[in-house]
């Protein structure tokens, strides 16, 4: 097998908990960042260099499993670090998702944007303000858009993926060629997640909208109206 997909999401979306689902599917391997802030954030290389050394990296490291078909998961923090030379964002996503990463299935997980950010400030290793962590989720509102456009993307969301986890993993099982194997559903304990991530089962306590961090619905606000996360 090579490098088959790749799972995507802002930080703190739900992309680890996605990770572990489909990793633990049999047939399935996933990298957990393998790689992806080394390389995609790395200082000193001009970027449409650093996202294609990223891919074939990707491909190298596949060779590993060769009975699974192997995907890596990175967030949408480390492909912004791709517009670190000014280039237009629009631009940079094409050439990293169209060209670099052609031929290889986008999973993209969307999270409300109050839950996001609220857990973005409740586990903040780097210091972020109110604000930076607002527009990194309205980033990857942005990077979600781009890929609902796309024919080798699967879109999905976190709250829907902890209330019915078969539902939502059924299709892209289907898009990833592998049939659905209950194994996943104890993905929620996967060894590769960190451990203050693994329970048994899954929790709906995530989606609860309170406790909001002030400032950042001035911010996110429109972007939620448009997503259907609040009422018109």
């Amino acid at each position: 097998m090579s490098f088959e997909f790749l799972v995507i999401g802002a930080g703190r979306s739900g992309t680890s908990l996605l990770a572990g689902l489909l990793d633990s599917h049999p047939r399935l391997e996933v990298g957990f960042e393998w790689e992806s802030e080394a390389i995609l954030l790395a200082a000193g290389e001009p970027a449409p260099r650093r996202a294609v050394r990223f891919r074939n990296r990707c491909e190298e490291y596949a060779l590993r499993f060769p009975k699974q078909r192997w995907g890596n998961k990175i967030t949408t923090e480390q492909i912004r670090g791709l517009e670190e030379d000014g280039r237009d964002p629009a631009e940079v996503l094409a050439h990293f998702f169209d060209e670099v990463m052609k031929g290889i299935t986008k999973i993209y997980i969307l999270r409300d944007g109050r839950t996001c950010v609220r857990s973005k400030m409740n586990r903040n290793r780097r210091g972020l303000t109110i604000e930076e962590a607002s527009h990194r989720w309205c980033y990857s509102v942005f990077v979600h858009d781009f890929l609902t456009k796309r024919d080798d993307a699967v879109v999905l969301r976190f709250e829907d993926l902890v209330a019915d986890a078969r539902s939502v993993l059924m299709p892209v099982c289907d898009r990833l060629g592998v049939e659905w194997n209950d194994a996943m559903l104890a993905g929620t304990r996967n060894e590769k997640l960190l451990p203050e991530y693994r329970r048994t089962g899954f929790s709906l306590a995530p989606t609860v909208i309170d406790g909001l961090p002030a400032g950042c619905m001035s911010i996110i606000e429109a972007d939620l109206h448009r997503l259907g996360y609040l009422d018109a």
